[in-house]
């Protein structure tokens, strides 16, 4: 779609509106522009884009105040487009642009990008990221053949994939009330129209919130050549982010990690540790409860607090690994502290400290776990876990792992990663020679969500083996494909096993509840067994809060289901 060397000029139109609850609209506006895009680099399946936007306004059907500033910084601005595969993987910003600005631009470089089709697909599911988060997107490439229309299916993710207060993950994301779009391209590839509509709403807050979007972009003029600035002056002046990552992310994660050491040193908060590990021996040998509830609470904030120094400074990751060689009683909270603080730092020192307690192998599986459940994983933990399946090709806790920083590795926009270890995890299965690997591998596809895993996996879940069935079944749970919903549905209503038949359900739990799946499962709920009728009536829970016509189905089954247990669980969902 895009040619090296060559600038494309757009004309282009955008209207949002948002309201917060009842009231009448917070922001009506329309954005008028003329955009330019320089394709500095293309490699591969990846290409680079330049995007500067010279002529823009903005109408505020409600007041311009503070609009000037944020046009004259879009007009003087500039961003990096990094695609991958047509999707969009990284966005460099001009440096010192603010939030405002910065969403402008992402807005229109999340646009323009349209992932490409597994080989020979008409109609298929991409993951992609806009202003928002991460959402699913459905392609149809039309009869013709210029024609593709696109709709986003559902969000999965926040921007940054934040977390509250309390340190859990924030899980709210919007629903997607209806969207719609289309792209015209050119017999020889050229993005010649888009036009996007959609609408969004967050419940389940204080304060409602919707919003809707129109979105269209022309092309007015193709012209080879551009700026003269090579692709170093370029990359130098704009501060790079994954697609992932909200503008900004770095200084709002040293926030966090400040607010929760609250100022104190690691030496601090491991004297605070150690002091509380005394007091629990303490209780333990009195064996009474009193002031239990709060020192585990105490416990869990010194933890955090821990984690934040590890990350805040990286001399605490030194200090940290010298306690764990001196065989500190604390060795092991530390380990865990390493694995969460997921810093190149913290991993490093991990790597490392393998080989230290190479002979002592309660050690050295501790260390091995910590690195598996890194929530940032890097190189050097892909590297050790391959190392260890070298030694012993099936490991499951190596295997797994690389699945887990598989979908990782996706969800933070490194597709390049992602796709690296789905193959990897792939060719594992091919190789697998006994049912024991087949099965490990199989979990671990599972756990990467590896969609290109899916003809591979499919063959198995008709295998002769029940088990092998359970397992291949499951491996689908994750995966952006609708083929995965036919093949559920299928397994739901046909097969001969009933421990295959609930793993069929238990993946639908997982997935967006879309017609075919729910018809499939509400059929189950009619099953003779209690045990499908009992996952069904679960499923239908979980999904409940997306789909509320479900809640008849549920009071009818919490009156009539033969079943003490499953009309209760239904009765209680």
């Amino acid at each position: 779609m895009w040619k090296l060397g060559t600038t494309y000029q757009y004309e282009l139109r955008s209207t949002t509106k948002m309201s917060l609850g009842r009231v009448p609209p917070a922001f009506d506006f329309e954005l008028s522009a003329r955009a330019s895009i320089l394709v500095v680099q293309q490699q591969g399946a990846r290409e680079v884009l330049y995007l500067t936007v010279p002529d823009v306004t903005v109408k505020s059907r409600l007041t311009d105040a503070g609009l000037e500033r944020t046009v004259s910084e879009v007009r003087g601005g500039s961003c990096l487009i990094f695609l991958s595969n047509g999707g969009l993987e990284k966005i460099g910003f001009l440096k010192g642009m603010t939030g405002s600005a910065a969403t402008t631009y992402r807005q229109i470089a999340s646009a323009i990008q349209m992932s490409r089709a597994p080989e020979g697909g008409q109609r298929y599911v991409a993951e992609e990221y806009d202003t928002t988060g991460r959402y699913a997107a459905e392609y149809i490439l039309a009869q013709d053949p210029q024609i593709v229309k696109k709709a986003k299916l559902r969000y999965l993710a926040l921007l940054g994939n934040p977390i509250m207060p309390d340190g859990l993950p924030l899980q709210l994301v919007p629903s997607v009330l209806r969207s719609e779009g289309y792209a015209v391209v050119s017999a020889d590839g050229q993005l010649k129209e888009l036009q996007q509509e959609e609408e969004l709403a967050v419940n389940g807050v204080q304060t409602p919130v919707h919003s809707s979007t129109r979105f269209t972009l022309r092309l007015s003029n193709v012209s080879e050549g551009g700026p003269g600035a090579d692709w170093r002056t370029l990359a130098d002046a704009h501060n790079v982010v994954a697609a992932s990552e909200p503008y900004g992310v770095k200084i709002s994660q040293q926030a966090l990690d400040h607010s929760r050491t609250n100022g104190a040193s690691f030496g601090e908060i491991f004297a605070r540790l150690a002091q509380n590990a005394t007091k629990s021996a303490s209780r333990a040998t009195g064996g009474g409860k009193p002031g239990q509830e709060a020192a585990f609470k105490e416990e869990a904030q010194l933890f955090s607090a821990l984690v934040g120094a590890l990350r805040e400074d990286p001399k605490a990751v030194d200090e940290a690994i010298q306690k764990i060689k001196a065989k500190s009683p604390l060795a092991p909270v530390l380990i865990d502290a390493l694995s969460s603080a997921s810093s190149a730092e913290a991993e490093k020192a991990l790597v490392g400290l393998r080989s230290f307690v190479d002979k002592d192998p309660v050690q050295r599986a501790r260390v091995l776990h910590a690195l598996a459940r890194m929530p940032r994983p890097g190189k050097d933990a892909v590297a050790v876990m391959k190392s260890v399946l070298e030694k012993e090709p099936y490991n499951p806790r190596a295997l797994y792992a690389l699945g887990t920083y598989s979908r990782r590795f996706r969800d933070e926009g490194n597709s390049e990663m992602a796709v690296g270890l789905g193959e990897y995890l792939v060719e594992k299965l091919r190789e697998a020679t006994g049912p024991s690997g087949r099965l490990t591998a199989l979990r671990a596809i599972g756990n990467s969500g590896y969609s290109a895993a899916l003809p591979d996996v499919r063959g198995f879940t008709s295998d002769k083996d029940e088990t092998t069935r359970v397992v291949a079944v499951r491996a689908l749970q994750s995966m952006k494909d609708l083929a995965v919903d036919e093949i559920l549905t299928s397994t739901m209503g046909s097969d001969t096993s009933f421990e295959v038949r609930i793993s069929a359900i238990e993946a639908a739990r997982v997935r967006d509840p879309t017609d075919k799946l729910l018809l499939a499962v509400v059929a189950a709920c009619r099953h003779p067994e209690p045990r499908i009728r009992y996952r069904a009536v679960e499923t239908l829970i979980r999904w409940l809060p997306r789909r509320p016509s479900l809640r008849p189905v549920l009071q009818k089954i919490s009156q009539e289901d033969p079943e003490q247990r499953v009309r209760d669980l239904a009765r209680s969902g």
